[in-house]
């Protein structure tokens, strides 16, 4: 009998570890036939209304981002731009983080119904469903694996309940979306988009949007990493120097550091023994997304094409950044006793988040100020008047933040709300007036509904 009891146990072992090593995550799977680097000089600028280039970024911050991610996208909504579309209907990038990436999202999808997201995502109760799947007893096998966490779970549920089972390959065309992550391995954003998926010869147009979220916004302590597949055959170094941008990140990586960080990014995802690829929330590099506002002013930037194309001239170049972040007040200098190990990671992860966002969104004010200066002199004749430059307006740069609230009443409210996944009602109200207070103050989106009005 004791042997028979010993040998059920053993056989239960075998069962619930095979089980256990067999529940492994959706990963993103290879592309079937290899391609070469495109050449960044052809590729297509989106602009769906040649008069206007519109980008927009929405920053981490659990559910309150979504929210007040949200509520901007609505106002601009109600923006009719021509007798067809409104202003909602006219972005043409999207950059989200966290929070925010479920905005970003959620674009293509739900543009043209727009209050159906409201509903599937910002009023949903997300931890709570999360929490009853893990409870399901036939979920247990996949989280006592070592390879499928929360983080993989929480996944499908987004896709399925939030985006609606899509994957990249069926949003779409407009607006082009960019989700943040962090490739922990590097320090540097991971973004889920062709030109990434392409450096570690896997299959983007697969993989589900949902996934792409749950990495974007899976903040280390409360959720694991997602894990990406890095396929494909190591490049020797006179094939990776084929790739234009490669090449001029390699010869110039010690004049710049984000040069730098792209080459050793490249090299890194190169380096097939770097088998396993490990994202975790997009705000550790960065809480805004705006980075990417930066890359497209590059050389072969969507920005830079359209600024610079005399054949369609650009009249106006908006760029609409929510930042969800709150002011509150610290009380840690209070006490004698220093700050817990936990909560200093806290403190060190939101203030480099903090002061990197404000260096980039200090960036692309400068290169706003540049481009009108230079369309300025076009249009004066004082240099060599330029077809590309003669037609555009001082630029918009709309920002919707906490540091612009001067309501004490409506601050202190607003400060007052918890970095979650989910906001109740009376929550999402006081969301919802502070960005209507915050655009109806916001001379620079005054300005742009004045220049539509115009047309």
């Amino acid at each position: 009998m004791k042997h028979q009891k010993k040998l059920l146990w053993g056989l239960l072992l075998i069962i619930a570890y095979l089980l256990c090593h067999c529940c492994t995550p959706r990963y993103n799977q290879p592309l079937l036939d290899p391609v070469t680097p495109e050449d960044p000089t052809t590729l297509p600028v989106i602009v769906q209304d040649s008069q206007m280039l519109l980008f927009t970024t929405f920053s981490g911050g659990g559910s309150r981002a979504m929210a007040m991610s949200y509520y901007v996208c609505d106002a601009l909504k109600n923006i009719q731009y021509s007798d067809n579309t409104n202003l909602l209907q006219e972005i043409d990038y999207s950059s989200g983080v966290s929070g925010g990436s479920f905005v970003s999202a959620a674009l293509p999808i739900y543009r043209n119904n727009w209050e159906e997201f409201y509903i599937n995502g910002v009023t949903r109760n997300m931890p709570s469903s999360i929490i009853k799947r893990i409870l399901l007893p036939w979920n247990w096998p996949y989280l006592i694996s070592p390879y499928y966490t929360r983080t993989d779970l929480a996944s499908e549920y987004y896709n399925k309940y939030i985006f609606k089972n899509h994957t990249f390959g069926t949003l779409p065309k407009y607006p082009k979306i960019f989700i943040n992550a962090t490739l922990l391995a590097q320090g540097t954003h991971f973004i889920y988009t062709p030109e990434y998926f392409q450096y570690i010869s896997s299959d983007i147009n697969s993989y589900p949007v949902g996934y792409a979220c749950a990495a974007s916004s899976a903040f280390p302590v409360g959720f694991a990493a997602m894990t990406l597949k890095n396929y494909g055959k190591q490049l020797p170094a006179d094939s990776m120097l084929l790739d234009r941008d490669y090449k001029r990140a390699y010869r110039n990586r010690v004049k710049g550091i984000n040069l730098f960080h792209y080459y050793r990014l490249r090299d890194f995802l190169n380096n097939k023994k770097n088998a396993w690829l490990h994202n975790q929330d997009g705000g550790l590099a960065g809480n805004t997304g705006i980075k990417r506002v930066l890359d497209e002013f590059k050389t072969n930037g969507a920005i830079n094409k359209a600024l610079n194309n005399p054949n369609c001239p650009l009249k106006r170049l908006v760029i609409i950044v929510v930042d969800a972040g709150t002011l509150k007040v610290d009380k840690s200098c209070r006490k004698q006793s220093p700050p817990m190990s936990l909560k200093v990671i806290m403190y060190t992860t939101t203030t480099a988040m903090n002061v990197l966002s404000g260096e980039r969104l200090a960036e692309v004010r400068n290169k706003l100020n540049e481009t009108w200066q230079a369309a300025q002199n076009s249009q004066s004749g004082m240099t060599f008047s330029s077809k590309a430059l003669n037609n555009l307006e001082k630029p918009f740069l709309i920002e919707i933040n906490a540091r612009n609230i001067s309501d004490t009443q409506l601050a202190k409210e607003f400060n007052n709300l918890p970095t979650s996944f989910y906001m109740n009602t009376k929550q999402l109200k006081i969301i919802n007036r502070t960005v209507s207070y915050l655009l109806n103050h916001n001379k620079e989106y005054n300005r742009l509904k004045e220049s539509i009005k115009n047309d």
